[in-house]
């Protein structure tokens, strides 16, 4: 009979032997298993990584046709622009008047900065060529383009657009005097194919936010009247905000961030290297994904 210490050491055996076939479980567990998971966590950080790059590309190319779209809708806007000065210069009765053999050209000057302004337009006059000090390419095509004007050929034109142009600087105590203005030129001609003079059409940019906020609800329309909007449109003298709808407080989306800066790294790439920018940036108070174009 075995005694009591073949009965312990047959015992231990026993022990090592289940240990031994418990381990070999486990490791041949984990052998079968490590494939499975590691595979299963490679898809997971796959999926994950596709699906934020994916969003952010959408994100951007969204973005950038935004901006597109609201490149279109400016044409658009000058062109309606445009076809009102046409419209009012193909009129019968300021045809009559600047084709009447007794013309006076300052009574035509009084009639013309009289008449209601439509489109949106700020001024409206009729100006000879003398007046223009050949500042006009002469053309038989009406041109539209943005102009940045001064504060005298504001005031000149209209005391109230010099003061409306002032637009204060956020960041300090400063103004910024010079206007930006959709300008219309149309130039007038004789039967006889002499320059009579140029009608002279604009609104101003500055403080204004019918132009942004048209842009805006082209591009950015609303489904449901209580949301609040989700994108903001910005046109800029340089590097500065004159018309703008991103709030002067991002959380509470209140106010208007009219005389702020853009950023730095935008203001490089975009005004000084002439590159388009898609791409996040922060934007007065917050961070947006943001598309700009000179």
């Amino acid at each position: 009979m075995p005694n009591s210490q073949d009965l312990q050491s047959m015992g231990l055996l026993q022990k090592w032997r289940y240990r031994f076939k418990t381990m070999v479980r486990y490791r041949l567990l984990f052998l079968t298993s490590a494939p499975i998971i590691l595979t299963l966590l490679a898809l997971i950080a796959i999926t994950i990584y596709w699906s934020i790059h994916y969003t952010w590309n959408s994100a951007l190319i969204d973005v950038s046709e935004r901006l597109t779209v609201a490149d279109n809708t400016i044409t658009l806007i000058q062109q309606k622009q445009s076809n009102a000065v046409t419209g009012f210069a193909n009129s019968y009765e300021f045809q009559s008047k600047i084709r009447s053999e007794n013309v006076d050209l300052n009574e035509l000057k009084a009639w013309v900065k009289q008449q209601p302004l439509t489109d949106g337009l700020d001024y409206l006059l009729f100006e000879t060529p003398e007046d223009a000090l050949g500042l006009y390419v002469e053309s038989t095509q009406p041109q539209t383009s943005f102009e940045v004007v001064d504060e005298q050929t504001l005031y000149a034109i209209a005391p109230s657009l010099a003061e409306r142009a002032k637009t204060k600087m956020i960041a300090n105590d400063t103004e910024e005097k010079r206007g930006l203005v959709s300008r219309t030129i149309f130039p007038l001609y004789s039967d006889n194919h002499e320059l009579l003079g140029y009608l002279h059409a604009g609104s101003l940019i500055n403080n204004s936010s019918e132009l942004v906020d048209t842009i805006r609800d082209v591009i950015y329309p609303i489904q449901d009247a209580s949301s609040p909007h989700i994108g903001t449109l910005t046109l800029f003298l340089e590097d500065l905000r004159i018309s703008t709808n991103v709030p002067l407080n991002s959380d509470e989306q209140r106010g208007r961030a009219s005389g702020s800066k853009v950023s730095q790294e935008v203001q490089q790439a975009v005004l000084v290297e002439g590159k388009r920018w898609v791409d996040r940036a922060y934007v007065y108070d917050a961070w947006y994904i943001t598309a700009y174009k000179h």
